[in-house]
C-alpha cells in the first residue's frame, strides 16, 4: 500500500519532468534558429542564473521541506498556523536574499560575465548579449526562488497534482509567448518566455495555496 501511495504521488511529478525535458530540446531547437552562438549564449546567462536559485531557492526549499511535512501530517492536532509559520519565515528568508543578488546580478551582468567568460573566442560582444540574455532572465528569478517553496508546500501536504497541472499550463504559456516573440526578438524571445512561465507558475501557486491555508 505504501509504495502504491509513493507511486500514485510521483507519477505527476514524472510526467512534468518529461514534459520539461521536451520543452527543453524545443528550446534548444528555437534557439539554433536564432543565429550562430544561440545555444551558447543561453547556456552561459543559464549557468549564471542557476547559482543563486540553487544557493537560496532550492537549498531553502529543501532544508524546510521536513518541517513543513511534519506540521501537515499534525493538521488535525495542531491546526494550520505552524504550517504557515514555517511557510512564511521561508519566503521572507527567500525574498531577503534573492532580491539582493537578482539586483547584484543585474546591475553587474557585464563585468561579471566579462571576468568568468571573456577570453579566447569569447569577446566583448558575446559578453553583451549574454549580459543581455541574463538580465531577461533576471526578470523572472525572484519569483523561481519563490515558486521552488509553493511547489514543495503542496508536497509537504501530500499534492504532487496540483503543480504539475500548473506547470503543465505554464510550460504551454512558455511555448506561446516564444512562438508569439520568436520572429521579431529571436534568441531573447526565450529568455522572455521563461520568465513569464516563473511568474504565472509562481502566481497561481501562490493563489491556489492562499485558499487551501484560508490566507497566508
Amino acid at each position: 500500500a505504501g509504495i502504491r501511495r509513493i507511486a500514485a504521488l510521483y507519477a505527476p511529478v514524472m510526467i512534468s519532468l518529461v514534459l520539461e525535458t521536451l520543452v527543453r530540446t524545443l528550446s534548444y531547437n528555437f534557439a539554433s534558429q536564432t543565429g550562430t552562438g544561440s545555444i551558447s549564449y543561453m547556456n552561459w546567462a543559464t549557468t549564471l542564473i542557476q547559482f543563486p536559485h540553487g544557493l537560496v531557492g532550492t537549498a531553502i526549499s529543501v532544508a524546510i521541506l521536513p518541517t513543513l511535512s511534519r506540521q501537515a501530517a499534525m493538521l488535525h492536532q495542531d491546526g494550520e498556523q505552524p504550517f504557515k509559520n514555517t511557510l512564511g519565515l521561508g519566503l521572507r528568508l527567500v525574498i531577503t536574499l534573492i532580491l539582493p543578488a537578482t539586483i547584484g546580478l543585474f546591475v553587474m551582468a557585464n563585468p561579471i560575465i566579462g571576468l568568468i567568460f571573456e577570453h579566447g573566442a569569447f569577446t566583448s560582444v558575446d559578453t553583451d548579449i549574454t549580459a543581455h540574455a541574463l538580465r531577461l532572465y533576471l526578470i523572472g528569478l525572484p519569483f523561481a526562488a519563490l515558486d521552488v517553496l509553493l511547489v514543495y508546500a503542496f508536497y509537504a501536504r501530500q499534492d504532487t497534482l496540483t503543480p504539475a497541472i500548473i506547470g503543465f499550463f505554464s510550460l504551454l504559456l512558455y511555448l506561446g509567448v516564444t512562438l508569439l516573440l520568436l520572429p521579431t526578438l529571436g534568441l531573447f524571445s526565450l529568455m522572455i518566455a521563461d520568465s513569464v512561465k516563473h511568474i504565472a507558475h509562481t502566481l497561481i501557486s501562490a493563489i491556489l495555496l492562499n485558499r487551501r491555508l484560508n490566507g497566508m
